[in-house]
């Protein structure tokens, strides 16, 4: 099956929410650091804290997401497969550094999740309560 292998930034305070796809993905820290989040065997969420240099293996069909709490921007290399990258090809808008990337309407996010489901990817609903584990 093909791979993809992207680089991404999250700004401070950005996330990408807790979603699931039956397709693993690997997470490498590039720069800064990520709170990488997961449903523990007891149910529950749970936060891995991530520095430059680590990195965070997500098997398939796991409830995965992360967050950039710190002041600074972070850097992240990930991998997955061609229906991960396939998503991104269909709703993504290519911009460059310069540009001023405003939040998503509500259309763009019915439309982001309607693809990510016809490639297999489904957000999941929050779940309260958590745990930080700093990894």
């Amino acid at each position: 099956m093909p791979k993809s292998v992207y680089e991404a930034e999250l700004a401070p305070g950005q996330s990408i929410p807790l979603h699931t796809h039956p397709y693993p993905e690997f997470f490498y820290v590039l720069d800064g650091s990520l709170d990488f989040e997961r449903i523990g065997s007891d149910s529950l969420k749970e936060w891995i804290r991530c520095h430059e240099g680590e990195s965070v293996n997500v098997p398939l069909n796991a409830p995965h997401g992360c967050t950039n709490r710190s002041d600074r921007p972070a850097r992240f290399l990930s991998t997955s497969t061609y229906y991960h990258e396939a998503i991104f090809n269909e709703v993504g808008v290519l911009v460059s550094l310069e540009d001023e990337i405003s939040p998503l309407s509500s259309d763009a996010v019915q439309r982001f999740e309607t693809v990510a489901a016809k490639h297999q990817g489904f957000f999941v609903d929050a779940i309260d309560s958590g745990r930080l584990l700093d990894g």
